[in-house]
């Protein structure tokens, strides 16, 4: 039989995102706390509705969107579209979607208890915390991927991940993705991008 207090030791990527946050000093918006109030302590800045490269958009139609992010995930934000719209689709200049990105308490709890997210806004459970109470996570939205693009994103994740740069979760609906810190200037991401995609076309061209 499992014992269980060991279960209490295990770290599921939302304990984990918890602990990283805790780690990188970053604050979250509070129950009593107004939005413009939070964007100013935290030094969020804002998001277009929509741009050449991307869009924001609601999953529903009852949804609300707030759209401001550190500026660490507002540049990764931007880079992930440019990287989409020119060299990781499979079609040129097509936008990435995103759905979430800055959320306040009362609408992280109101998704809570509805069903729609495991994570909630409550101090006294702070390993069950949303991260999009940071400002400083956003999702993309998977319903305009292929699966090809699905899977290029998630390697070019992984390698950031392994960095220490961002904490992604691969959720059914799409890829969470928490910002941690800058991206550095060294990266050539579209370098990196076309490596996949030129792997991608050798595995089609190889003989079966």
């Amino acid at each position: 039989k499992s014992n269980p207090a060991t279960k209490l030791l295990v770290e599921t990527p939302l304990v984990r995102e918890n602990r990283l946050v805790r780690e990188h000093g970053l604050p979250r918006i509070n129950k009593e706390e107004a939005v413009d109030e939070f964007v100013k302590r935290a030094g969020l800045v804002s998001i277009p509705l929509s741009a050449e490269t991307f869009s924001v958009e609601k999953e529903t139609e009852k949804d609300i969107l707030f759209l401001y992010l550190t500026p660490a995930a507002s540049d990764l934000l931007k880079k992930f579209g440019s990287l989409y719209f020119s060299d990781l689709g499979d079609t040129p200049e097509k936008q990435l979607r995103y759905v979430s990105l800055l959320r306040t308490c009362w609408y992280q709890n109101l998704l809570y208890r509805k069903h729609r997210s495991d994570a909630h806004c409550q101090e006294e459970d702070p390993n069950r915390m949303s991260t999009h109470l940071t400002g400083a996570a956003f999702d993309i939205s998977k319903k305009t991927l292929t699966r090809t693009e699905f899977e290029r994103f998630k390697k070019l994740c992984d390698y950031l991940h392994n960095l220490g740069i961002i904490h992604p979760i691969y959720e059914r609906g799409g890829i969470h993705i928490l910002v941690l810190r800058a991206l550095d200037q060294e990266i050539d991401l579209v370098t990196l991008v076309k490596s996949f995609k030129n792997i991608s076309a050798a595995k089609k061209k190889r003989p079966r």
